[in-house]
């Protein structure tokens, strides 16, 4: 089904924010055609319910944002070799299942599987604010766009109003 559908495949993962940024990538999908959004339910067996059930029912869907979340090593490396996703978008890097995982690197390492997983023309949307999701841009061959607040991110939130809970972003179109 995933060799099949012409539509989109959005990944997201990162130790914090996922099903926010997933849903809200949705909304603003929605504005430009069918988007097929799971989140919380971010298991290889979610993504294989939503390739061959969900989306064979769906009819035609133009963008499938997915999150992809971590609960052991490997798990995030298994949905992105079926996900193959045009796009990962990768939040942030904590401790998370401080258990299995013990340190931030090897969040980091397993985080980067979504992002080691781009078709070659795929683009990388990486947190220029976290030390170890920036540094997933090393040896890519893919495109690469960052967000945060440093100066150097290609999307910057720029201006943040608390009292009216407005905020700006700046950046330069890129391709």
């Amino acid at each position: 089904m995933r060799a099949r559908s012409k539509a989109t495949f959005i990944g997201i993962t990162g130790s914090s924010g996922k099903s926010t940024s997933a849903s809200l990538l949705g909304h603003i999908m929605g504005a430009h055609g069918n988007v097929h959004l799971q989140v919380q339910a971010n298991t290889i067996a979610a993504l294989v319910r939503t390739l061959y059930k969900r989306l064979r029912r769906a009819g035609k869907v133009d963008y499938v944002v997915f999150e992809a979340g971590a609960s052991d090593f490997g798990t995030i490396e298994t949905v992105a070799r079926m996900l193959k996703p045009d796009l990962a978008l990768v939040t942030m890097v904590r401790l998370e299942h401080v258990g299995k995982f013990k340190t931030l690197e090897a969040v980091a390492q397993e985080k980067r599987a979504l992002v080691d997983a781009l078709k070659p023309d795929g683009i990388a949307v990486l947190n220029c604010d976290d030390p170890l999701v920036l540094a997933m841009a090393s040896g890519a061959k893919w495109r690469t766009a960052t967000f945060g607040q440093a100066e150097n991110a290609d999307y910057r939130v720029h201006r943040y109003l608390r009292k009216s809970q407005q905020f700006g972003i700046c950046g330069a179109p890129w391709r």
